[in-house]
């Protein structure tokens, strides 16, 4: 049978098509799957200096094994000051980085194994700002890259080239883990643009 003779079906049509906007998926037109601000470098609110101020050392810390003494210390923060979708986004990536830390930073014995728990003051408020940005309590490329970046020059003729941007934290302090993380920031930028 000649080809111009065989009827095909067609297909059911939808009444109610709408196009897929980059928005609803918190995706930027400028930076792709970055915010298109920088990523804020510290919780506005005072409430949270706990948080930032175990930040503020925390590859010494770390170091040091002294995250699992601090965390245990730090008092249980509510998520409910976390006004805007930045702060939420700071907040994750502070918790996911002490989260863990937790886990695998000893208190200096050697022999210490990872944790199996995470203390309230780190599991409650990470598990309540996860909800809130719809992403599993668990260090992600949004907690290490997506979220942990600065511009160094603002003024720079490429901002957003990878010589010019900066992490804003690591769990080694070192310069193979900042480009590891940097390298796919700056893929994202690229590509977006």
């Amino acid at each position: 049978m000649p080809v111009e003779h065989i009827q095909v079906a067609s297909e059911p049509q939808s009444p109610l098509y709408s196009p897929l906007r980059l928005r609803d998926y918190d995706i930027s037109p400028v930076h792709g799957f970055l915010p298109t601000e920088q990523p804020l470098r510290r919780l506005p609110d005072p409430y949270y200096e706990p948080w930032e101020r175990i930040m503020d050392r925390f590859n010494s810390y770390l170091l040091g094994h002294h995250i699992r003494r601090l965390a245990r210390k730090m008092p249980v923060l509510g998520t409910d000051r976390l006004k805007t979708r930045e702060e939420r986004r700071r907040a994750f990536v502070v918790l996911s980085f002490m989260a863990h830390a937790f886990v695998w930073g000893r208190n200096g014995a050697a022999s210490e194994p990872a944790s199996e728990f995470l203390p309230p003051s780190i599991s409650i408020p990470w598990v309540a700002v996860s909800d809130m940005l719809q992403l599993n309590p668990v260090v992600c490329c949004a907690a290490v890259c997506h979220w942990n970046w600065q511009i160094l020059d603002e003024n720079a003729k490429e901002p957003m080239s990878l010589d010019n941007l900066g992490t804003l934290h690591t769990f080694s302090g070192s310069m193979d883990e900042s480009w590891f993380y940097l390298v796919t920031v700056a893929i994202e930028a690229k590509c977006a643009s």
